[in-house]
């Protein structure tokens, strides 16, 4: 892991280019892995291997993995690691089928920022933001993807990923680090992020925020993702775009990283 030092930033802004509810937040200083969480470690901790058979290997990134086993991951390293976990296990997120009909319930987890945790959990939109844009000093001289303005240098996408003629996913750490050394936040997997996401139309608070960690309620069955993946176009990949998924979803274009506060 690296530390990514605290600081102010806008948040929703790229290179020529800014979200509507671009604003200033401020995010702590947290630790966070430089890559995507692999499958070996993945099954180590969780005694199994959900990824798509199209896609194993130790060091490709553990993929088909809803949101709450991501956060259930994160508690359980933590415990094996000696650490206070992060989350709290809650009730459950409730997501209705409004194609087919039916329910899916999966454990919520709860990450309160005010607590004394230093163990491992997924990171917030505004985190993974941070993160992906290199930083305080990246903030500065913005690239269009995490560390570079060529979007092949540093992330597998559409363009460059394929094998045998299809798109497909890479082991980590294979093309270019961003400014923090951190790799692959632009493409192979998205990422997931704690943050429930929003209805389209929404109106963002644009006052100034300090370690926002998103809606507090669920608002559109649907939680963050971010950094694009291995199969899709490149504005998924650039660092300032916000994507949401349904939390139960299971597919080999979503994974996750994991951070840690520093106290």
């Amino acid at each position: 892991m690296v530390v990514v030092e605290g600081g102010t930033f806008k948040f929703g802004e790229g290179k020529g280019y800014s979200q509507s509810y671009t604003h200033d937040v401020t995010v702590s200083s947290f630790y966070i892995a430089t890559t995507e969480i692999t499958q070996k470690l993945y099954k180590e901790i969780m005694g199994e291997n959900p990824s798509d058979k199209k896609f194993t290997g130790d060091n490709y990134p553990v993929n088909k993995v809803d949101w709450s086993k991501a956060c259930e991951f994160c508690n359980k390293l933590s415990e094996k690691e000696g650490l206070t976990p992060a989350y709290k296990q809650e009730g459950t997120i409730r997501i209705e089928d409004i194609w087919f009909g039916g329910v899916t319930e999966i454990p919520n987890y709860i990450y309160d920022p005010g607590t004394v945790s230093n163990g491992y959990r997924i990171p917030t939109s505004a985190e993974w933001e941070f993160a992906a844009k290199g930083g305080n000093e990246g903030c500065k001289n913005l690239t269009v993807f995490s560390g570079s303005d060529n979007y092949s240098e540093v992330g597998w996408w559409q363009d460059n990923s394929a094998i045998g003629g299809n798109a497909s996913l890479h082991e980590v750490a294979q093309l270019k680090a961003n400014q923090l050394g951190i790799y692959d936040m632009s493409g192979n997997v998205g990422e997931w992020c704690y943050d429930y996401g929003v209805p389209y139309g929404y109106e963002y608070p644009l006052e100034p925020e300090t370690d926002p960690i998103g809606p507090a309620e669920n608002l559109n069955d649907s939680k963050i993702y971010r950094g694009g993946y291995y199969s899709t176009y490149d504005t998924k990949g650039k660092v300032y775009y916000t994507d949401r998924m349904d939390p139960t979803t299971t597919d080999s274009t979503i994974g996750f990283r994991v951070v840690r506060t520093i106290k």
